[in-house]
């Protein structure tokens, strides 16, 4: 699957079909897309507890950090809340996938100015690699998506997402306004 996700993003990545702000979307969101499912493969490797002589054909590896799978876990999604969880942030870049390309169509709806479409996909997606990022982090080192730590990581992320859409938005407008012929009406 990463293998043909690969292959898909290398055939869109340039594509004219595309408005720019898509584009630039789909861009991001394949490459957060094939982080997310990297993740996957630090799931993979077998736990001390699982290497033992009799053990050759069971299963090897975790997605729980800090406590053994299958504890206390959200409803719906089973992620812990008690220790560290590898699923999130695989969940969470997966979906990059599909949330990134949909925000662009949204925006590209809904906003009349280019540069504050670009700022915004730009913003959000730098955003959503942060997020993955956190999400990572924060399960290696055993801290469960319920803590307190996550709502503070998410306010911060937040904030360095908008921070970048306000900048992004600003050099764009400025750069869009040198480039206008000067008003010879003044």
């Amino acid at each position: 699957v990463w293998g043909a996700t690969f292959i898909l993003g290398a055939s869109l990545w340039n594509s004219s079909l595309m408005s720019k702000e898509i584009r630039l979307a789909v861009r991001w969101a394949l490459g957060l897309g094939l982080a997310g499912m990297g993740i996957a493969f630090t799931m993979t490797p077998p736990q001390p507890q699982q290497i033992t002589p009799d053990n050759w054909v069971g299963i090897a590896g975790a997605h729980t950090v800090g406590a053994a799978d299958g504890g206390p876990g959200l409803p719906f999604f089973g992620w812990s809340t008690v220790a560290g969880d590898l699923r999130v942030s695989h969940f969470v870049g997966l979906h990059a996938l599909q949330v990134l390309p949909l925000l662009a169509l949204l925006v590209t709806a809904l906003v009349s100015t280019y540069a504050l479409r670009v700022a915004t996909v730009t913003g959000t997606s730098v955003g959503y690699a942060l997020l993955i990022s956190f999400t990572y982090v924060q399960a290696l080192i055993g801290v469960s998506v319920v803590s307190l730590s996550t709502l503070l990581g998410a306010g911060g992320i937040i904030s360095v997402g908008a921070l970048v859409v306000i900048t992004v938005w600003s050099r764009l407008r400025v750069s869009s306004q040198s480039r206008q012929p000067a008003d010879l009406n003044r």
